[in-house]
This record gives C-alpha cells, sequence and structure tokens, in this order.
C-alpha cells in the first residue's frame, strides 16, 4: 500500500469511529449521475469509499496534493467541482453502491465531514405524488410492473423526523410489519410489502420504495408530498393581517404556532385570534414589531400552511381616483442603491394579494388583465398603468427590499463552525430571515370616479400626458410586462 493509501485509509478508519450518526442514504439509477460533497467556503475536499469492506482514497481537489490515481473502475468518470468542491460521478453502474466520505479542510485544519450511503438501482420509476390530508389515510403501492416478484424483496424508506434521514423501516427479507415499532400503528402492509396503508398523520416527507433481488437494487420508486413554500408577506404597523389556513374542518388538533406562541380556539387574545367565519384563519388585529416572525398553521403535527411575517416601515397611504381610459403614475420613491429590489403587489376585493411585477426577476407572470397595460421605471421603481377601467380598483403597494446580512447556510457546512452556530443563535428559530429584509412599505388606493365625479373634474385643468410603454424619454426607462 503507498504512504499517501495508507494515510487516507488511516484517516478513513479514525474519522469513521469519531462520526456518530448513520450516514444519509441516496437512491440513483444505473447510467445517471451523482454529485457527492457540497464543501462550502473550505480550500479542499478529500473522498474516499467503501466498498465490501475495502477502503479507498478516491482523491483530493488541492492542486497541490500528491497525484492519486482514482480506482480503476472509476477511471475516466469522476471529477471535482470546483466552485463547491464535490465530487461527480458519471455513467453509474450497480457496481458504485456503497459507502463514501469526505472531509472538508480550512487553513490546514479538518472541519466538517460526512458519510453518504450510495445505492445505484437498474432503474427509476416514475415519482408518485402523495396528499398530505392528515385525516386521510392513503395507499402507497410500489411500481413492480414487469419484475416477477418470485424470489424479489422490498425495501421501504422513509425521511424521517426529526433529522429527516432517510432511513429504512421496512425490509420484507426480514419482516412484513415495520422495523419500528412506532410506526406501526400508522403503517399497515398489504400484498406482501407491495402496498402500504399510511395514515394521514405520517404523509409529512417522502417514501421510497426500493425493488431487490438480493443485495442487488433493481428499481426504485419516490413518493413525494409537494414542497410547501413558505408565503412571505409584507407588512407595517397598526395593519389588520389575515393568515388564511387552507383546510376543510376544525380541530382540536388544529393550532397555530406564532412569534407569540401557539393559538388555537381557547386560547385566543384581542390581539390575536382565529377568523369568526370558521375557517380557522388567524387574524393580528393590530400589528406590531413583536408580531413579526414565522406562522405555521399545524394538524395533528403536519404544517398546513407557513408564512413569514416582515416589518415594514411605512408612509402614509395614498388616495387616488382616476376615470375611464387615465394613465396613472404609482409613486415607490427611495434613494437607489444596487443592492435593492422593488415589488408591486395589488389586491381587488375578493382576490387574495398579486404579485404585480418585481425589479430583480423579469419572469414575474403578470396578470392576464395587465399585461401591455403596465410598466415599471428602472429609474424610481414607479408603477405605471395605462388605459384604466373600473375594473381596476383596488389597493396597490410597493415593497422596497434589500438583500440580507446573514446568509443561513442550508446545507450547513458553513466556512467555520463556531461563526455557523453564532449566527443562528443570533436569528433564533427565524432562518427564514435569510430572505431579503424590507426598507419600505407604500400602499396607493386606486378607486374609479363616478360618471358624476368625472363630469364634476375641471375640464380646464391640463393633464400632463404619461409616457406610453416603448415611448422615447430622457428621463425614465421602462420595461413592459
Amino acid at each position: 500500500m503507498s504512504p499517501i493509501r495508507d494515510i487516507g485509509v488511516q484517516l478513513f478508519v479514525m474519522i469513521h469511529i469519531v462520526y456518530s450518526e448513520a450516514p444519509e442514504t441516496i437512491f440513483k439509477p444505473e447510467g445517471g449521475v451523482t454529485v457527492i460533497g457540497y464543501c462550502f467556503g473550505v480550500d479542499y475536499i478529500t473522498f474516499f469509499r467503501s466498498i465490501h469492506g475495502e477502503v479507498q482514497l478516491l482523491g483530493n481537489s488541492s492542486s497541490n496534493a500528491v497525484p492519486h490515481s482514482p480506482p480503476a473502475d472509476l477511471e475516466g468518470r469522476i471529477s471535482f467541482f470546483e466552485s463547491f468542491l464535490g465530487l461527480e460521478i458519471e455513467h453509474l453502474r450497480q457496481s458504485d453502491s456503497g459507502l463514501y466520505m469526505w472531509e472538508c479542510w480550512k487553513d490546514k485544519a479538518l472541519g466538517n465531514k460526512h458519510e453518504q450511503e450510495l445505492l445505484v438501482c437498474g432503474m427509476e420509476m416514475s415519482p408518485v405524488e402523495i396528499s398530505n390530508r392528515p385525516d386521510v389515510a392513503i395507499q402507497l403501492k410500489c411500481n413492480v410492473t414487469g419484475t416477477s416478484l418470485e424470489g424479489k424483496t422490498i425495501q421501504w424508506y422513509l425521511d424521517m423526523f426529526p433529522n429527516y434521514n432517510r432511513t429504512l423501516f421496512m425490509d420484507t427479507s426480514v419482516s412484513l410489519e415495520p422495523l419500528q415499532k412506532e410506526l406501526r400503528e400508522v403503517i399497515s402492509v398489504q400484498d406482501r410489502g407491495v402496498s402500504l396503508i399510511v395514515s394521514g398523520s405520517m404523509l409529512t416527507d417522502n417514501f421510497y420504495c426500493l425493488v431487490m433481488d438480493g443485495p442487488r437494487c433493481l428499481s426504485f420508486q419516490n413518493f413525494y408530498i409537494p414542497y410547501n413554500d413558505v408565503t412571505i408577506l409584507y407588512a407595517s404597523v397598526g395593519e389588520k393581517v389575515v393568515l388564511p389556513c387552507p383546510s376543510d374542518k376544525r380541530s382540536q388538533d388544529k393550532r397555530w404556532e406564532t412569534p407569540v406562541g401557539n393559538v388555537n380556539a381557547e386560547s385566543a387574545s384581542p390581539a390575536i385570534s382565529l377568523s369568526d367565519n370558521d375557517n380557522f384563519s388567524l387574524v393580528v388585529h393590530v400589528l406590531s414589531e413583536n408580531f413579526t416572525g414565522e406562522y405555521k398553521c399545524v394538524y395533528a403535527s403536519v404544517p398546513l400552511a407557513e408564512y413569514a411575517l416582515v416589518f415594514c416601515p411605512s408612509r402614509e397611504h395614498i388616495v387616488m381616483q382616476f376615470s375611464e381610459g387615465d394613465n396613472v403614475v404609482l409613486e415607490c420613491s427611495q434613494d437607489k442603491v444596487e443592492s435593492q429590489r422593488v415589488q408591486w403587489y395589488r389586491r381587488r376585493p375578493p382576490e387574495g394579494a398579486q404579485l404585480i411585477l418585481d425589479s430583480k426577476d423579469q419572469n414575474v407572470s403578470v396578470p392576464a388583465d395587465l399585461k401591455g397595460r403596465v410598466a415599471l421605471s428602472k429609474r424610481n421603481s414607479s408603477l405605471h398603468l395605462f388605459d384604466l377601467n373600473n375594473r381596476d380598483s383596488g389597493t396597490f403597494w410597493c415593497v422596497i427590499l434589500s438583500f440580507p446580512d446573514v446568509y443561513v447556510d442550508d446545507y450547513g457546512d458553513g466556512d467555520d463552525d463556531e461563526q455557523d452556530n453564532n449566527s443562528e443563535a443570533d436569528l433564533g428559530d427565524n432562518k427564514w430571515l435569510n430572505t431579503d429584509s424590507c426598507i419600505l412599505k407604500q400602499v396607493t388606493l386606486l378607486t374609479g370616479k363616478t360618471v358624476k365625479q368625472s363630469r364634476e373634474t375641471d375640464a380646464n385643468t391640463p393633464v400632463k400626458p404619461e409616457p406610453q410603454p416603448g415611448a422615447k424619454n430622457s428621463h425614465i426607462d421602462y420595461f413592459c410586462m
């Protein structure tokens, strides 16, 4: 054994002993690609693998490292990603299955270290989207089309709470019931393990089924719940905020988790309570900075809706009237800096809030009724509306945002563990604060004039024509949506 390989093996064994958590398991189809690593802000990364009990050094991303050839079966199939120092393996083979480890090095010191179990299967079956209604049980049926189950077994995995590590919870070669006792009351087995009946309270994360032929994986399939986005709301002191909870029934098991504690039918207060129309919406009657933070509507431990309520300084509301066919300019004045972004919203009862334009994202879908009639000034972020009609009446507002001063590393692989811990301590549980912070919110109430009001308008008052989209103007630049 060469000296560098000998050192690599010793490091692998030493770190494996220190590393106490079970490695994450990932499934990939034969012929596909996987990237292992994700070390951010480090100098270099070192990779190992253990297959059939043999530990092998795969390589070191440092340009100063002693030259090392990967194992013969990986020649021409592995490479390093310089941007985040991950290791890519192409043209995956089932023989690539095994335990992989990587070490993240910074300033000649060993930082984070990780393990990952890779299982390469013959094929990936089409994923299945599942409902996350906590009051309804659902059947998960593994796709075994074209596979004779004679001599085959089924394995089921779950991204288990609280760490959401992918965990084997049933193996029909061992038992026809869940391996974990706590799962036996919420999961029942049918068709020799091909199908599961899962309680709705368990449908919070991904399930996976694998068809196995001894140690060889023939196929795998993912059953997933669509990601529940966090809705970011920008509000100012004194505003009333209503947060809907998308559920068709009330229950004692349902609650709101808020920055000022849990709220249910029994714990409401004059400042924060449930709506009176029995739909379990949460009402913050008069917003103050104490109420900004993360809100979750939860039923039987399952989040039904998540919101991030962000505090915005505001100016006095503007009231503006218009006549049919008018063009108007809605102001959003603020000293412009490079890092700012401006978003424009509108609300027309009974509709909810709609994002109209985003100065940093030209892919935002403009509402169909406004297409060709709206433009944003690049100079001062004013909103220009053209050829108005009475259906345009409503509330419009802009929010001016700055990019975050603190970035929360979702992968947990920051430059320095101590620095990462301090950052999380400062943020508390509100990790959504890596979104933009709000500098200003400006609200405009736009209402159409009645026929009588229009007639009473002084016809002799000169009206300054508004620039049309695409017209030449030496002072204002537009992008039209």
